[in-house]
C-alpha cells in the first residue's frame, strides 16, 4: 500500500513538472541591430527603352553681320617660262632708251583693273632658282659689264616686260627659260588683284587693309598666303 502512495507521488510530480516547463514566458526585449552586410552582386542591365519624340525646332536666329570682302576674285598665273616667241623681233624706244620687249596674254587685266586694281610680276632668275624678286629689278650683266633694268608694264588683256641697259643705248638682247611642270630657267608670274572703295583705308586693293604700294613691298610668301595663292 506504501508502495503504491509513492508511486503516485512520483507521477504527481511528473505532471507537475512537465505542466510547469511547457508554460510560455513573457517576451525579451528587441536585440541590437547586427552589422551592414556585404553588397551582392548587381544585376545585369535591362533593355534600353524606345527613344522619344524629338522636340519642335527653334526659331531662326538674327542674320549676323556681313562679312568683309574676300579674295575670290584675285587672279593670277602659274609659274612660265620665258619663250623667244613672245619677245619683240628688234629693239623699241622707251622713254629714248634702247630696249627688248615680252608680251605675254593675261585675259584678266581689264580697263577696270588698270584705274582700279594693281597688278604684281613676279620674277626668278635662271642663276638664282627659287629667289623671288618682284619688278621691276635692276640686275647686273657680267657679259656686257652693265647694268639692267627689267621692269613691268600693262596693256589691256597683256602684261609687257621691258629689258634696256642702264649704262648704254645698246641692245640688251634677250633671255629665255625651259618651258615644263615645272617650268624652269628665267621663268614669271603676274597676280592680278581688283581695287577696293577708291581712297578706303578698310578696304584697300582686294578686300585687304593694304594699298597698292603696300603689297608691292611685302614679301613674296607674303603676298601668298594673303590671297591664299600656291606660291
Amino acid at each position: 500500500m506504501r508502495k503504491f502512495k509513492l508511486l503516485s507521488l512520483l507521477a504527481f510530480a511528473l505532471v507537475f513538472i512537465a505542466i510547469s516547463c511547457t508554460k510560455e514566458g513573457p517576451e525579451g526585449p528587441a536585440g541590437a541591430t547586427g552589422p551592414q552586410g556585404p553588397t551582392g552582386i548587381g544585376g545585369p542591365a535591362g533593355p534600353t527603352g524606345p527613344a522619344g519624340p524629338s522636340g519642335p525646332a527653334g526659331p531662326t536666329g538674327p542674320t549676323g553681320p556681313q562679312g568683309p570682302a574676300g579674295t575670290a576674285n584675285v587672279i593670277y598665273s602659274p609659274w612660265t617660262a620665258f619663250t623667244d616667241p613672245n619677245w619683240s623681233a628688234s629693239t623699241v624706244d622707251i622713254f629714248g632708251k634702247t630696249a627688248r620687249r615680252y608680251t605675254a596674254a593675261a585675259p584678266g587685266i581689264t580697263a577696270t583693273i588698270l584705274s582700279q586694281g594693281t597688278v604684281l610680276v613676279y620674277f626668278q632668275g635662271g642663276g638664282s632658282p627659287g629667289t623671288v624678286r618682284i619688278l621691276p629689278y635692276t640686275t647686273f650683266n657680267f657679259t656686257q659689264t652693265v647694268t639692267q633694268v627689267i621692269e613691268p608694264s600693262f596693256v589691256t588683256g597683256a602684261i609687257q616686260i621691258n629689258f634696256w641697259n642702264v649704262e648704254n643705248n645698246n641692245d640688251p638682247g634677250t633671255f629665255t627659260g625651259t618651258p615644263g611642270t615645272p617650268p624652269t630657267g628665267n621663268i614669271y608670274r603676274y597676280v592680278i588683284i581688283p581695287g577696293g572703295v577708291a581712297g578706303g583705308k578698310t578696304t584697300g586693293i582686294g578686300g585687304t587693309n593694304y594699298n597698292a604700294e603696300q603689297l608691292k613691298a611685302m614679301p613674296y610668301n607674303q603676298v601668298c598666303r594673303l590671297f591664299n595663292i600656291q606660291p
